[in-house]
């Protein structure tokens, strides 16, 4: 069991622009009607966005578990150089191990939008806690 503050699944940046494919979207209210095929994932529900990516409340396919999923928005994998920022976000996140930390299962491209996968922890998320305490 984790012991502190919640886990967080979103960036703390989460707060930005949005993207230009109508099915990932965030201004596009359908999107979230959801259950949505994103390659070896089922996108459910949108739980966050920010200047780069859209945060969603994913199943992972192949074991059938829920999971974080934060999609790079399409508009942005034009940018070689935020894209590779994007990557090395995940990989430094990957590294890190403590059980406060939301852990990094994967990241890759689906259709080239980037991705980055990580595990799905039940409860209220970072902001949510720090504005009731």
């Amino acid at each position: 069991m984790r012991r502190g503050p919640p886990a967080k699944h979103a960036d703390p940046s989460a707060e930005g622009a949005g993207a230009r494919r109508p099915e990932l979207d965030q201004g596009n209210e359908r999107d979230m009607a959801m259950n949505k095929d994103f390659g070896p994932f089922e996108l459910k529900e949108k739980i966050g966005s920010g200047g780069m990516a859209s945060v969603y409340l994913a199943v992972q396919k192949s074991l059938q578990r829920p999971v974080v999923l934060k999609i790079l928005y399409p508009h942005l994998a034009e940018d070689e150089k935020l894209v590779a920022r994007f990557e090395r976000e995940a990989r430094a996140a990957a590294m890190m191990r403590h059980e406060n930390i939301i852990q990094v299962i994967d990241c890759g491209r689906q259709d080239d939008v980037a991705y980055i996968c990580m595990e799905f922890v039940e409860g209220m998320d970072l902001k949510k806690w720090l504005q009731a305490h």
